[in-house]
């Protein structure tokens, strides 16, 4: 494969943001190669409010699939009708394995000083891409108290944020809860990591969690395990954090 992987868009929360309305991506690098497909999962309802959508399939991919990009990368978002949509953002996904972030943050309308086109250059992505983080199944293994994670290297590049999915309950019984929208990734999206990981998961609060392990995901598409099979809790005997290495 040489062309796009997947390509997500990011949908606004704020009122309104949704459309009906048939979307086109035209995706172009420095070298003039470009590609345009609808954006259209017929399985789903796209572009709700807060929501990410996610092509991966060759079919919703089209030209997409087998175009090759050398460079950067620019991408124009289009929509037909009335219905106007507010896009916070896209990320395109290549076969080479890097990815890129095209912020777009805008109305896409037909009103007046709104316009239903909009290109935006996109900034190719260093960090992390995706952190997936496991509940075990033993028994009041969940919590509800706030979870942070702290990521460093060798070259003691970090970042922290506070694992928060605000439209899902984290950290049920049994649950892989995953993170992959930038928003929720924080400091961690854009901080380019070297060599070897360590990841810490600190807990606040006296509601004792039972964490299996965490997978971080870069941008570059390798991935570190991080084997955890603890108790953070807060009392006697236990800790509300700790660090371990985590192996590629």
């Amino acid at each position: 494969d040489q062309g796009v992987a997947d390509i997500w868009v990011k949908t606004s929360s704020r009122e309104s943001a949704d459309t009906n309305d048939k979307i086109t991506i035209k995706i172009c690098d420095s070298a003039t190669n470009c590609c345009e497909v609808d954006l259209d999962n017929p399985s789903e309802a796209d572009r709700k409010r807060s929501a990410l959508d996610k092509y991966s399939d060759p079919a919703m991919l089209g030209s997409c699939f087998n175009t090759k990009f050398e460079g950067d990368l620019s991408v124009t978002l289009s929509k037909d009708g009335t219905n106007g949509w507010y896009v916070d953002y896209a990320v395109i996904y290549l076969a080479q394995k890097n990815s890129f972030t095209c912020n777009f943050n805008i109305w896409l309308d037909n009103e007046s000083g709104s316009s239903r086109s909009k290109t935006v250059q996109c900034d190719e992505d260093q960090g992390v891409a995706d952190i997936w983080v496991k509940t075990s199944s033993r028994e009041s293994a969940d919590t509800n108290d706030k979870i942070t994670i702290k990521i460093c290297d060798s070259a003691t590049n970090c970042c922290e944020v506070d694992l928060d999915n605000p439209s899902e309950a984290d950290r049920k019984r049994s649950a892989l809860d995953k993170y992959s929208d930038p928003a929720m990734l924080g400091s961690c999206f854009n901080t380019k990591f070297e060599g070897d990981l360590s990841v810490t998961l600190s807990k606040d609060g006296t509601n004792g969690w039972y964490v299996d392990y965490a997978v971080i995901y870069l941008a570059q598409k390798n991935s570190f395990t991080c084997n955890f099979n603890i108790w953070l809790d807060n009392e006697s005997g236990s800790s509300r954090s700790k660090t371990v290495q985590c192996d590629e």
